[in-house]
Parts: C-alpha cells; sequence; structure tokens
C-alpha cells in the first residue's frame, strides 16, 4: 500500500514564478502532499524536540453541525465569484466546471486549487507500481496563474459537449506536455480569458479516447464546490482561503486541506493551513509530547523561516495538522485546533462531508 512519502517522492512541485506548460501539467499530477506539506513536516521533524512549555487550551471539539460552538472569534471567508465581462476569476474552494458523468475506469479522484488562477480535477487509478494513470481536467487562467497559454498542433477533434453544444477541440504539442520519456495525450481549449486542458497519461489510443470522452463530459460554467470532513471555526484576523484540495482513494484514504493568506496569495503555498487525513503514519520524530484537550498532540515551535506547527492524533479517525506562518503564534494555532469540528463519520464516508469549511 502506497504512503505519503511514496507520494511525495513521485509527484514533487517545482516553485517557480513563470512557468510553460509543461509545468501545468506536471502541476495537475500532484494531489495533497505537495512539497509545501512535505518541507513543513521536514521542520516539524527538526524541531518538535525543542517545543518549549506549551498554553493549555480546551478540547477539539467533534459534535454534529449544528450544535453549539466554542467562541470561534475572526472567521474567514471565502471569496464570492467575479466576472467583468469576458474575464472570469476562479475561486480557491470550487471547480468552475462540473462533469455530467465520472469518467469509467478510475476511482480515485483528487481536486485542488493550490495556486492562482488554477483549478484542477484528476481521476486516477493504480497499475500495480507508480506511475499511476491519471485523467486530468485543468481550467486555468495564464495571467493570473503564470502558466503558458498551451500550444497548440494543427489537429483538431469535435465532440458533442453537454454545454458547448458541437466543440472542436485542439491537440497540444506533446513536447510541450511532459516531453518523451512521459508521453501524455491532451486537448484543450479557450473559454473566455480562461484555458480548459484534458490530459491522460493512458498508454496508446486509450489515453487520446479518455480525453475526447471526458471533453464530451465537461460542463463549463456550472461550479462544482469542495466538501470537506471538517469545519475550521477560528482563524486569526485578516486570514482568507486561498487554496483548498481534497483526495478520495480508491483504498480508502481520504483527505482534504485548506490554505490561508493575509494578503494576495501569490504562489503554490499559503501562509497558514490545515489538513485532515486518515493516514496514520505521521513523519519520523513528530512522537505526542502534548495534548489539545483530551487528545495526544504534538507540537514544534518552528524556526526563524518557518512558523509553529500542530498536530493532534486520532480525532474520529483523522490527524490534523495545523501549519502556522512565521507571524503566526502557538495561541493561534491552539485557537484554531479547540474550534475545529469533524464530521461524525466522515473519515468512511465522503458523502456526510460539508461544502462549509467555515462555520
Amino acid at each position: 500500500m502506497r504512503t505519503t512519502q511514496d507520494l511525495r517522492q513521485e509527484f514533487d512541485w517545482v516553485d517557480a514564478t513563470k512557468v510553460d506548460t509543461s509545468d501545468l501539467f506536471s502541476r495537475i499530477r500532484v494531489g495533497i502532499d505537495t512539497h509545501r506539506i512535505a518541507r513543513r513536516r521536514r521542520v516539524a521533524v527538526l524541531s518538535v524536540a525543542a517545543a518549549a512549555i506549551l498554553i493549555a487550551v480546551g478540547a477539539i471539539v467533534i459534535p454534529a453541525l449544528g450544535n453549539d460552538r466554542p467562541d470561534r472569534g475572526s472567521v474567514a471567508t471565502t471569496p464570492s465569484p467575479t466576472s467583468q465581462g469576458d474575464s472570469v476569476t476562479l475561486q480557491p474552494a470550487e471547480l468552475g466546471f462540473s462533469l455530467r458523468e465520472r469518467p469509467e475506469g478510475y476511482p480515485g479522484e483528487r481536486s485542488e486549487t493550490t495556486a492562482p488562477g488554477i483549478q484542477e480535477l484528476t481521476y486516477y487509478r493504480y497499475e500495480g507500481s507508480f506511475p499511476q494513470l491519471e485523467l486530468s481536467i485543468a481550467l486555468f487562467d495564464p495571467e493570473a496563474s503564470g502558466v503558458g497559454v498551451p500550444v497548440l498542433t494543427d489537429e483538431t477533434a469535435t465532440v458533442q459537449s453537454g454545454s458547448e453544444g458541437s466543440l472542436t477541440v485542439s491537440f497540444i504539442d506533446a513536447e510541450q506536455i511532459a516531453g518523451a520519456s512521459n508521453p501524455m495525450t491532451a486537448v484543450a481549449w479557450q473559454i473566455d480569458n480562461l484555458w480548459l486542458t484534458i490530459t491522460s497519461n493512458a498508454p496508446g489510443d486509450q489515453a487520446r479516447k479518455d480525453v475526447l470522452d471526458t471533453a464530451a463530459l465537461v460542463d463549463v460554467g456550472t461550479v462544482t464546490s469542495f466538501t470537506f470532513p471538517m469545519q475550521v471555526g477560528y482563524v486569526p484576523a485578516g486570514y482568507n482561503i486561498t487554496s483548498a484540495s481534497r483526495v478520495l482513494d480508491p483504498d480508502g484514504h481520504v483527505a482534504a486541506y485548506l490554505g490561508f493568506d493575509n494578503g494576495p496569495h501569490l504562489g503554490f503555498g499559503s501562509e497558514l493551513a490545515v489538513s485532515a487525513d486518515t493516514l496514520t503514519n505521521v513523519p519520523d520524530g513528530v512522537v505526542p509530547n502534548t495534548t489539545v484537550g483530551n487528545y495526544e498532540a504534538a507540537f514544534s515551535p518552528g524556526t526563524v523561516e518557518s512558523g509553529p506547527h500542530l498536530y493532534v492524533f486520532d480525532v474520529d479517525g483523522f490527524i490534523i495538522e495545523i501549519q502556522g506562518g512565521v507571524a503566526n503564534t502557538e495561541a493561534e494555532l491552539r485557537q484554531m485546533g479547540v474550534t475545529i469540528l469533524v464530521i461524525p463519520g466522515a473519515a468512511s464516508d465522503p458523502t456526510v462531508w460539508t461544502t462549509q469549511p467555515l462555520g
């Protein structure tokens, strides 16, 4: 069975202020286990033993939705969709498209909005070992994201789209996708100021069939909201949701991530992050050294380059992870922890997850 470390080794992001189309398709293939989490966890491993005397606070609460909640202080907001003429702004906790049917043969699912102007939905399956087979749909704004406009070939195809009617899509230059060492097939079309791409790394003619069949299933403009197994009741003043992701693995592993910033979200990592993950294998060296209410926890004070870090273990089947920025305090992370709500049964039943990650 694969582990978090397997994912990190297989899919690693390279930060850049300006990237080309091939970088986009590499980023489509990453999930919640991105380099920002790996880097922060490595910092936690190095500094967790240096944790100072800890502040005692109340327990993480796990009531049903709608019950009384602790004092939540400042509550972050999710920006509302905006559109000016033909210019559309992509939002951080939703997809600006939907699929009329789920593609066949891909039981795993990953959704993410981990950078400005990029929304991604990836379906995948395992074929015994990595690389896994993936079918990815990405909607992105080249100007906001810094991702280059796809380099198209002269080859086109026409599909019958549920939202567009007769839709002509263009194939992307294979060398611009992943290079000859990692063959992929992709199509693209433009929607106002946005581009939508569909990519497959399936072998042979299967990739072509997958991307064209999926193009016919896409409804652009029908928003799909992410769902989450938890709600975050408190965030420090001035912070808002700027990125989000969720993973639904065919082996039962589920995870969700929320990123917060107190200013513009400029790169591939948020200043403040909260995740809930059903994996039980935490990084080596991260062991309980405190408690949050009745739960064992591990706290790291961070360094001058990375903020404090708090793990809370075994909360209704999840590990809760809160990573602060350098400006965040231990008290703020603990206050976030005390107001987190995990939906009962969410670890085994994603159908009970909520579209409201703040509450």
